[in-house]
């Protein structure tokens, strides 16, 4: 088989990154259409920028305190919702990593062992603040009056009673008043014995449902296992739009996680029932890295990354959310179909103050414009209106929106 490379087309107006594989002679194949089949390792994923809705741009924007942020995207031409349709506010956290210096009661098994070295010796404890950060975070999430907040996973450091408790306490107020998402990450299933935890202390906000009431979901009749993935959530306050969130994080040596080829079928067909362009799907890990290649790094990445890709190719959805990669940052995925491009939204880390500069603690406000009704005949498809980046401010002592 001959070694391809990828030559990268640039097209002023549109902005367009395709696949454009090359022969030995460095000439353009004759394969060089869209294809769902997942991207070779180095590949990248496409980005697009259009200027008739949205403007977005992926670039070295300044950040609130002075410094450069990496690959910030932000909505720079405002559009006015449609009188027929209303906008649905999400707010996106993840990756805080509550940690409380509380040895296990046994002796710490060898994972154990490895995060607490990371910690005190490679200094992963001076990296993340969540017990100083997240209460700022909860009370200016409370001014945004958000519609939903999701987590996409690491809550804890070491997956530890203590850290949940911390993480429980701290976030009640936002939990009781907001309707939330949250779902597990590689750090909240750290060994086998706390594979669990997490749901005993958060189960409310991990079961799925159809009506957020008195501070928790309403689980809605299971078709299937009760306990199956991916799970969907669903609340007349949102239009129509559907969360569906996929179960990621497995107990391992290192960081790896894996979907499960049922949990993708699932995926897939869940999509394919409730229409993929009105659901938004959440994971911990990402499908792709901030310079658009595949994310399949060894250790730390899905096992089954090209997988899911496949899905998400098949089955479009309005974006795809994950956290993990401590570098946020928005690329897109061209697709086929009506929807065109996926939005694939890494969050970072809402907690991170280590050293290095292309890691800033923040969080997303996503807004979704969608129709009030379900004559989808007359209206038009629910699109991400705007997706706004706050960032940590260390002078100020808060988060702040970027460009403001």
């Amino acid at each position: 088989m001959s070694q391809s490379t990828t030559l990268l087309l640039v097209v002023p107006t549109s902005w367009t990154l395709y696949f454009v594989p090359l022969s030995k002679t460095g000439s353009p194949s004759r394969h060089n259409q869209y294809s769902p089949k997942c991207p070779q390792k180095g590949h990248r994923l496409v980005t697009r920028r259009t200027r008739t809705r949205l403007t977005w741009c992926c670039s070295m924007a300044p950040s609130s305190d002075g410094q450069q942020s990496s690959l910030v995207s932000t909505n720079t031409a405002a559009v006015e919702p449609s009188n027929e349709t209303k906008l649905v506010r999400i707010v996106h956290w993840t990756d805080v990593h509550f940690h409380v210096l509380k040895l296990p009661t046994l002796l710490p098994t060898w994972k154990q062992c490895l995060g607490l070295a990371h910690l005190y010796i490679k200094g992963r404890k001076d990296d993340f603040h969540a017990a100083e950060l997240v209460p700022t975070m909860v009370q200016q999430i409370d001014s945004l009056h958000p519609d939903l907040c999701i987590f996409s996973g690491d809550l804890t450091a070491l997956g530890l009673p203590a850290e949940f408790e911390l993480a429980k306490s701290m976030l009640s107020p936002l939990l009781e008043k907001y309707p939330n998402i949250m779902i597990a990450g590689n750090h909240d299933r750290y060994t086998r014995q706390s594979a669990y935890l997490m749901e005993e202390y958060f189960g409310d906000y991990m079961r799925g449902g159809k009506q957020w009431d008195a501070g928790k979901w309403k689980e809605e009749e299971m078709k299937e296992e009760k306990d199956a993935f991916p799970r969907v959530y669903d609340d007349a306050r949102w239009f129509g739009l559907k969360i569906v969130v996929l179960d990621q994080a497995r107990p391992s040596k290192w960081s790896f996680g894996e979907n499960s080829a049922p949990q993708l079928h699932r995926l897939e067909r869940l999509l394919e029932e409730l229409d993929a362009s009105r659901c938004i799907v959440v994971g911990h890990y990402p499908v792709c890295n901030a310079d658009g290649s595949l994310s399949d790094t060894f250790g730390r990445s899905l096992k089954d990354v090209g997988e899911l890709y496949q899905v998400l190719c098949r089955q479009p959805p309005l974006a795809y959310l994950c956290g993990h990669d401590h570098q946020h940052y928005v690329q897109y995925m061209q697709v086929g179909g009506g929807n065109g491009r996926v939005p694939l939204i890494c969050c970072g880390s809402t907690s991170y103050l280590g050293k290095k500069a292309q890691k800033k603690a923040g969080f997303y406000e996503i807004t979704v414009e969608i129709a009030d009704n379900n004559d989808s005949h007359h209206l038009p498809k629910p699109r991400i209106f705007s997706i706004v980046r706050y960032e940590w401010n260390s002078r100020h002592q808060q988060f702040e929106k970027l460009g403001d």
